[in-house]
């Protein structure tokens, strides 16, 4: 064997050597990031920032409300006005609808006088029977009685009637 072999043979146990040094000093987790960093992946990057986060839902269903109600007149009428426009937001008495108050008006009149004529019947038999000691049958005095009471009972229904021409919320909350 020659020098030159001799220097050849060494020059490749050195790299031999030196290689499977290399190899073995490596652990695993090395070896796969450097394998991982072939493979890049990309990502959008930000700075941090202080906010807040809305979180939303998109869905398709029904929504319905905590309380609503049909709002009808207690009695028959005639629209005078409408006090409201859709989707309103309204508190709890406002008015809504307000009826035609002329006829019930001229029966809550048609009442008073009727209940004051009645009133003034009972009381002039009253005082005929009292003053004059006159007779007037038992009966006339109750059918007297009974005319202002009746009277005065249709007054106050006609009242109660005029107040239900206007219609009021019954709750607050959005009309539509």
């Amino acid at each position: 064997m020659n020098v030159k072999s001799v220097i050849v043979m060494i020059g490749i146990g050195v790299v031999v050597i030196l290689i499977t040094f290399r190899l073995g000093s490596q652990s695993p987790s090395e070896s796969s990031t450097t394998a991982m960093s072939d493979k890049a992946i990309l990502v959008d990057v930000a700075p941090v920032t202080v906010g807040s986060i809305t979180e939303s839902i998109q869905a398709v269903g029904t929504l319905e409300a905590v309380a609503s109600i049909t709002v009808r007149p207690e009695i028959a009428g005639v629209i005078r006005r409408i006090h409201f426009q859709d989707g309103q937001i309204v508190e709890r008495a406002a008015p809504l609808v307000e009826l035609d108050q002329e006829e019930l008006q001229s029966q809550v009149t048609q009442a008073a006088a009727e209940e004051k004529m009645a009133v003034v019947t009972y009381e002039r038999l009253k005082r005929i029977t009292d003053e004059q000691s006159a007779i007037v049958p038992a009966q006339q005095m109750d059918e007297a009685r009974m005319a202002w009471h009746a009277a005065a009972a249709n007054s106050r229904l006609y009242a109660a009637r005029l107040k239900k021409t206007m219609i009021r919320a019954p709750f607050s909350g959005t009309l539509g």
